[in-house]
C-alpha cells in the first residue's frame, strides 16, 4: 500500500518522515543514493543559504562594487554615480573600523587611500568630481567615526583622514568647506597621536581659505589641545597651524 495513497476528498500532505532504513518517502527501496561528488546542492539549500547570509549580513552580498571612477572622474559626480560612490566610501570607513588588527586596516586603508588618490589627482578628473569626493569623504568620515567601536585600530582613522588630507590638496578648495574643516577637527581629540597629527595637517592645509568665524570657532580648539599635546609631532603640527 503506498503511503502517498490519497484518502478520497482530502489532499494529499506531503511527509517529512524517514522510513526506519533513512529511505525517504517516495523514493523507492532499491535506488541508492548518487556518490556524494556528484551529487549537486539542492536548489532549497542554496536557497536557504542565501537567507541566512542575508539575515546576518554576508560581507560578500553586501559589499559594494567598486564604482567606475575611470568614467566617474570626468564627470561632476552627481546622480547615481554619487548615490553608488557615497555606498562604497561608507562601506569602506564601516570596514576600516571594524578591523580587529593592523594588517587587515593596513591593506584595506592602503587600498582605499590608492583608488581615491589615484582618481582625485589624474588630469582626466574634473573640479566637480574632486570637490565632491572630498565633501563624499568629509561626511561619511564624520558619521563613521563617531559610530566606531571604541577598540577601533588606530591606523583606521589616519588612513582616512590621509586619504582626506590628498583630496584637499587635488581640489585646492577656493574656501575651506566646513564639514572639511569639522573632520580634522574631530581628529584632534582623538586618543593616537596619528590621528591628531593628521587633523592639524589638514586644517594647516586649508588654513589660507578659512572665513573669519570659521577660524574664530577653530581657534580656542587648538589652543586647548595643544598645551595637552604629548607627541612631538602633533604639536608641532598645531604651533605651525597656530603660526600660519
Amino acid at each position: 500500500m503506498s503511503l502517498n495513497r490519497q484518502i478520497p476528498g482530502k489532499p494529499v500532505v506531503p511527509s517529512n518522515r524517514r522510513l526506519p532504513n533513512h529511505v525517504p518517502i517516495g523514493r523507492k527501496a532499491g535506488r541508492m543514493p548518487a556518490p556524494q561528488g556528484n551529487r549537486s546542492v539542492p536548489c532549497r539549500v542554496l536557497i536557504g543559504l542565501t537567507a541566512v547570509n542575508l539575515m546576518v549580513g554576508s560581507p560578500v552580498l553586501a559589499q559594494q562594487r567598486t564604482p567606475d571612477f575611470v568614467n566617474i572622474r570626468k564627470t561632476n559626480l552627481a546622480g547615481i554615480d554619487r548615490n553608488n560612490v557615497e555606498a562604497w566610501v561608507a562601506e569602506q570607513m564601516q570596514q576600516l573600523f571594524a578591523a580587529k588588527d593592523d594588517k587587515a586596516v593596513q591593506t584595506q586603508g592602503l587600498a582605499f587611500l590608492n583608488t581615491v588618490t589615484t582618481h582625485v589627482k589624474d588630469t582626466s578628473a574634473t573640479e566637480g568630481f574632486r570637490t565632491g569626493m572630498a565633501g563624499i569623504v568629509a561626511d561619511g568620515f564624520i558619521k563613521s567615526y563617531k559610530a566606531a567601536p571604541v577598540d577601533r585600530r588606530p591606523l583606521a582613522a589616519v588612513y582616512l583622514l590621509l586619504t582626506l588630507q590628498q583630496i584637499v590638496e587635488a581640489a585646492q578648495p577656493a574656501q575651506a568647506p566646513q564639514n572639511l574643516v569639522d573632520a580634522f577637527t574631530l581628529a584632534l581629540a582623538d586618543p593616537t597621536a596619528g590621528a591628531r597629527t593628521m587633523g592639524a595637517t589638514g586644517l594647516s592645509t586649508l588654513r589660507e581659505k578659512f572665513t573669519q568665524p570659521q577660524w574664530t570657532a577653530l581657534l580656542p580648539v587648538i589652543q586647548r589641545a595643544a598645551p595637552d599635546e604629548p607627541n612631538e609631532v602633533a604639536l608641532d603640527r598645531m604651533y605651525r597651524l597656530l603660526m600660519v
